[in-house]
């Protein structure tokens, strides 16, 4: 029986390996290990596993796993749009903005609660039902105390003058947020069009 020949499609995004049998599948990953230091394998749920090769000793091994992770999020935040990508920093100025200190458990809850906000609205319906459990999940708390964090929170800040409940206070700073988010990415787009003419003016 004619042994099958492993086909091979590579450009510089993708690339794809065809081994017929177990030895020439051991050789492709051998080869691929030492060529990189890295290989990603998909999962049956479709999740990206990556193997390390761990031959060159611990320090090349953490090295390819920080390389490898950084690589992610790049491109990660690199598919983002440029409102997504502000939304972090719009977070951060809102609550500095109504002196919420960084130091409070009750900060760190909000802090989660509003990422989670400024990327779906719907968590907002209600916010008791919807916000509390999600960063108590996350924190691995009991949704009282993230109630009782963010109380204690909210009265230390700006808002202990409104008489505002923690639950009106998060949507009033997703309102502000979604603004300041909006505000910064038209500077970003601004910019970077700015920098794209600057470009094509060169080259002219």
């Amino acid at each position: 029986m004619k042994k099958a020949t492993p086909f091979r499609y590579m450009n510089e995004q993708i690339g794809f390996y065809i081994a017929a049998g177990d030895q020439e599948l051991l050789a492709q990953v051998k080869k691929l290990m030492s060529r990189n230091g890295c290989l990603g394998v998909m999962d049956t749920a479709g999740r990206v596993q990556y193997l390390i090769d761990g031959r060159m000793g611990s320090p090349f091994a953490a090295r390819r796993i920080m390389e490898t992770a950084d690589r992610l999020l790049l491109d990660r935040q690199a598919h983002l749009s440029p409102f997504k990508r502000c939304l972090g920093r719009a977070v951060d100025q809102v609550l500095s903005r109504h002196n919420l200190r960084p130091e409070l458990k009750g900060y760190r809850y909000l802090r989660y609660m509003l990422l989670l906000a400024g990327d779906d609205e719907t968590c907002l319906r209600p916010v008791s039902k919807t916000l509390y459990p999600a960063a108590a999940d996350h924190f691995r708390v009991k949704v009282s105390q993230v109630e009782r964090d963010i109380r204690y929170a909210i009265q230390q800040s700006d808002f202990r003058r409104t008489g505002l409940t923690g639950a009106a206070a998060i949507c009033r700073m997703h309102d502000e947020i979604m603004g300041e988010a909006e505000r910064l990415a038209e500077i970003e787009i601004s910019s970077a069009n700015d920098h794209a003419g600057g470009g094509l003016k060169a080259s002219d």
